[in-house]
């Protein structure tokens, strides 16, 4: 999975690679299974920043995700579901945790509407969610 996402996130500024206690402490505050695309990921770099066909994308590191969703109270408004990303502008892309263990869809959620407004799917991995990010989504 390295080399493919070393394609997807071509130009993009990347991360050591998240250790096993970084993973564990993001496993446990979840609280369920974590999809293994996202951490394949994490495990190629624990976070990456930068523009991406045009339009900003962070990918939190596993200690900011779970920083970003216990300042969001996120758990409060919708349980089992996780804020890994940001547009640095106030759109948050999160997973669904209630779903698959393989690959996890990714929805879009504006911060001011989390809890008042459903998330909009926008992708059905993240591998799809990288491809598809910039023009089309973002």
């Amino acid at each position: 999975m390295t080399p493919a996402f070393d394609q997807l996130l071509h130009g993009m500024e990347r991360h050591n690679r998240a250790s096993d206690a970084d993973l564990s402490e993001l496993q446990s505050f979840a609280g369920v299974q974590l999809p293994a695309d996202y951490v394949a990921l994490l495990r190629h770099s624990d976070g990456t920043t930068g523009w991406l066909r045009g339009r900003y994308l962070i990918i939190y590191s596993t200690r900011k995700v779970i920083s970003v969703n216990r300042a969001s109270k996120i758990k409060d408004v919708l349980p089992n579901w996780l804020i890994f990303a940001s547009n640095g502008g106030g759109t948050s892309y999160l997973f669904d945790l209630n779903t698959s263990q393989v690959s996890s869809p990714v929805y879009r959620c504006e911060d001011v509407d989390i809890g008042a407004e459903s998330p909009e799917l926008i992708a059905t991995s993240i591998e799809e969610f990288i491809q598809s990010f910039g023009p089309m989504v973002g």
